[in-house]
């Protein structure tokens, strides 16, 4: 199975850290894409994880896929990604304020979608 982080900051660190350190994952099955290359460095070097610039790519590749940025990014990069989001997929958001209707509003598709924080 295959896990894909969107945005590789403080929270998908922490999630990232806390299914390596239980093994419930391996560093290969997670994969990240930050716009950041300090982020992207940082999540290699720590993790061990493949960290790419590209969103689409993580969004095509995993079978879970973490949103894991600002709410603020929210718009743009479902905008990016929303074509590429597969109806097998199981989309987690850790955004606060961005309910399940806004995000399936956003997405404009039936999507298997979980919002926690």
């Amino acid at each position: 199975m295959q896990i894909g982080f969107i945005g590789l900051g403080n929270m998908a660190g922490a999630m990232i850290g806390g299914m390596l350190k239980k093994h419930l994952y391996s560093s290969q099955e997670i994969l990240g894409a930050d716009k950041l290359e300090t982020a992207r460095r940082a999540a290699e070097s720590e993790f061990g994880i493949e960290a790419i610039a590209d969103n689409r790519e993580v969004a095509k590749q995993a079978d879970v896929l973490i949103l894991a940025i600002k709410p603020q990014f929210f718009q743009d990069v479902i905008e990016e990604i929303c074509d590429v989001v597969r109806a097998d997929q199981l989309v987690i958001s850790i955004a606060p304020g961005k309910t399940i209707d806004w995000i399936l509003g956003q997405f404009q598709k039936e999507l298997k979608l979980v919002r926690c924080m």
